[in-house]
């Protein structure tokens, strides 16, 4: 019979959080390296903080193949997560990378990133703007940037 191995992969994420080792907003480690700390494969790695994810135990991560976070903190919220899920799947219609994105709208591969997983407090409506004519939004990604920042307070 195989073992379940993915409990023990929840049991150290939940020891790392009430040690302190992971803070609130903080993201979970990589599979890679919870995989060399528990001894359980990567993919169980994954399955186990996505089952705390949907379980409430961590929010869930900002893009399809991002990670998730300890609840608290300044992580992205909904509103974040819903921006970042509007220009992912702007993209993916598109059948472009984040890199080709990038370079569509005269920006960093780093931006385009940090605008697909909710880190983009920094980005200004300029940066919507350019992600919105390179994904031929017309006007939606601005739009729902200015409505995120009316929500955030963020100007």
């Amino acid at each position: 019979m195989k073992a379940v191995l993915w409990p023990r992969v929840a049991d150290a994420v939940r020891a790392m959080i009430a040690a302190g080792d992971l803070a609130p907003g903080d993201l979970t480690p990589a599979a890679t390296d919870l995989s060399a700390l528990t001894g359980a494969s990567a993919q169980t790695c994954r399955k186990a903080v996505m089952i705390m994810a949907r379980s409430g135990e961590l929010d869930p991560p900002a893009s399809r193949a991002g990670r998730p976070r300890v609840p608290g903190g300044d992580g992205p919220g909904p509103a974040e997560r819903e921006l970042s899920a509007a220009l992912t799947a702007a993209r993916v219609a598109l059948s472009l990378t984040q890199v080709q994105l990038a370079g569509l709208a005269g920006l960093s591969w780093t931006a385009v990133h940090l605008a697909e997983t909710g880190r983009f407090r920094s980005q200004g409506p300029e940066v919507w703007a350019r992600l919105d004519r390179a994904t031929y939004s017309d006007g939606h990604l601005v739009r729902a940037h200015a409505a995120w920042q009316a929500l955030s307070g963020d100007r």
